[in-house]
């Protein structure tokens, strides 16, 4: 017996849709744009299939920058819990938190962590003074 939730999966939009990602130029001859985002795109399927014997309504969202739309998808959608794979959007990694942030300001629950534990990781400078600050032994670095 199915659950009766919606659920959105949101993930990264595909890197291939841009031109110009993490510094990386778009090659549209090249046959695997990105082996990371063929892997995720398989996992992706996998998860959607696992979710879908378990829950009524399962639905795929990519995330790019374009807010509004997210929005509006997520609020036409208005599902019961977000699983949240957004790791950048459009091949920036601080917009990760802002995403998690939408979420929140949309009240709808989500996996992973909160918006300012996400920012706090992307900056490791910062992150290593908070675990010295609560006694968490960490290797030392070089800015």
């Amino acid at each position: 017996m199915k659950i009766n939730a919606k659920i959105v999966v949101c993930y990264n939009s595909p890197v291939s849709v841009y031109s110009l990602y993490s510094g990386k130029e778009y090659d549209s001859a090249a046959v695997v744009q990105d082996l990371s985002e063929n892997s995720f795109a398989h996992e992706i399927d996998v998860i959607i299939s696992s979710l879908k014997n378990y829950f009524t309504e399962v639905e795929l969202l990519p995330i790019d920058r374009n807010i509004n739309s997210t929005f509006l998808k997520l609020t036409k959608i208005a599902p019961d819990i977000i699983f949240n794979f957004v790791e950048s959007v459009e091949g920036i990694a601080s917009f990760e938190s802002y995403n998690a942030g939408v979420y929140e300001l949309m009240d709808i629950p989500y996996t992973g962590n909160k918006p300012q534990t996400l920012a706090n990781c992307l900056n490791k400078a910062f992150t290593k003074h908070i675990l010295k600050a609560f006694n968490i032994k960490t290797p030392s670095y070089i800015i």
